[in-house]
């Protein structure tokens, strides 16, 4: 069937990948043919360029339909609406290892939760900064960890001692408190 739009994983990883292919620079500026032709980018791909008095920028045509209005297509806006997501998402995760004194290369597991997490690629999400840099292997999709959590406690008298022992020993971080927050979310904004 045709596609009628992109869904969040869907745009993660597009975008991730006009990222890795340089269509979208460290800036996050989604660039135009006449710079993707100069740095050795296809014609096929530059054929997926098309500029837009309306997005303010260049759009990427993902999909052709019989009619224009049937296109789906990655704006410039869509580009920096992921870019400040993934800004605060980075900052928040920065923020959390100097806390805890953690540095990436002693991360053992990273888990992504919820459905977006089961849908996302991983090099996409690494590759965008969304994530650290870490062995692909170490990044987990954990599904549904809430309900999961819920019935395990339900359930089981250990899961539940387990959870109120943790829940003693968990530290909020109020990220809007912090003093590097800025700094960390403007870092994060890099591509």
């Amino acid at each position: 069937t045709k596609p009628i739009g992109i869904c969040g994983s869907g745009i993660i990883d597009a975008v991730g990948e006009l990222i890795r292919t340089g269509i979208v620079d460290k800036s996050g500026r989604l660039l135009g043919r006449e710079r993707l032709a100069k740095k050795g980018i296809s014609d096929s791909l530059l054929a997926h360029i098309e500029g837009s008095e309306e997005s303010n920028g260049n759009d990427f045509v993902l999909f052709r339909g019989d009619r224009p209005e049937e296109n789906v297509y990655i704006t410039q806006k869509d580009v920096r609406e992921v870019q400040l997501a993934k800004a605060a998402i980075s900052a928040g995760i920065s923020i959390m290892m100097k806390e805890i004194g953690l540095t990436k290369d002693e991360i053992e597991k990273v888990s992504i939760a919820g459905a977006f997490g089961n849908y996302i690629r991983n090099e996409s999400a690494v590759n965008m900064g969304l994530l650290p840099r870490v062995e692909l292997d170490r990044i987990k999709a954990v599904g549904n960890s809430a309900g999961v959590g819920a019935a395990m406690v339900l359930l089981s008298k250990t899961s539940e001692e387990e959870t109120n022992r943790v829940s003693k020993i968990v530290e909020h971080i109020d990220l809007a408190e912090k003093k590097n927050f800025q700094d960390e979310y403007l870092k994060g904004m890099r591509f």
